[in-house]
């Protein structure tokens, strides 16, 4: 089963930051979100530890939720879809070609009747899919330590699958006065060929006129001559 994923929100992801990464504010079991999100650089450091304070158990909704709160300054980014996963190398392959080498995004794992979490799932620069646990600093890659993270994470169902959210990069809304501003241009535009038409057609007119005029003048001087000189002949 392939999975679609349309508007993946990506972020740059290196080596050194993944080398060098230390939680901003330890692990308290209910800031993964922030976390996750200061390890993508969506949100900084210190932002990551101030929100990190006084932190409660929360839904998965939730969870969507403050993510887009919390990212919403800088990005327009949500979670609005599930999806169910059933097979591993499915999945990784359908998320490898949106993600591309060297970046990452943020996905929530869902678990089955229990508060969900925020991780991050990132792309080397060899095609290589990880799943990066801020939090905890496990770096689970292949099929194998992918089942056994998620297994011992409760995320798996009776089944064998689970549920994820990934997030996805919303277009901002265009504000009024923009809108007003290109309508206001694009009449200013219109107004301005409409005058250009019309002097256009106006010179035309001028043009065409002047010139049946000359060619008038042009045969009545001709019939003159004639005239002349046969009053002349006569004489």
């Amino acid at each position: 089963m392939s999975h679609t994923f349309k508007k993946l929100f990506t972020k740059k992801l290196t080596q050194e930051t993944i080398d060098s990464w230390i939680t901003p504010a330890g692990v308290s079991g209910f800031n993964c979100v922030e976390t996750a999100l200061s390890f993508i650089n969506v949100v900084s450091r210190e932002d990551c530890a101030r929100f990190s304070i006084e932190r409660t158990p929360r839904s998965t909704d939730e969870i969507s939720t403050e993510i887009t709160n919390i990212a919403k300054e800088t990005y327009n980014i949500d979670t609005p879809r599930i999806f169910n996963i059933n097979s591993l190398d499915n999945f990784k392959e359908s998320i490898k070609k949106k993600i591309g080498n060297g970046n990452a995004t943020l996905v929530l794992l869902y678990r089955p009747g229990a508060i969900g979490h925020a991780v991050v799932i990132g792309v080397n620069d060899s095609n290589e899919l990880t799943l990066y646990d801020p939090q905890t600093r496990q770096k689970p890659s292949s099929n194998r330590e992918l089942t056994d993270y998620l297994r011992a994470g409760g995320y798996l169902d009776a089944n064998g699958q689970f549920q994820i959210s990934v997030a996805e990069s919303l277009k901002r809304k265009r504000s009024n006065s923009n809108s007003n501003q290109r309508r206001s241009k694009k009449g200013r535009y219109n107004s301005n060929r409409s005058r250009k038409r019309s002097n256009s057609n106006s010179n035309s007119k001028l043009t065409t006129g002047s010139r049946k005029r000359k060619g008038s003048n042009s045969s009545y001087n001709r019939r003159r001559r004639v005239k002349l000189s046969t009053k002349q002949g006569r004489k």
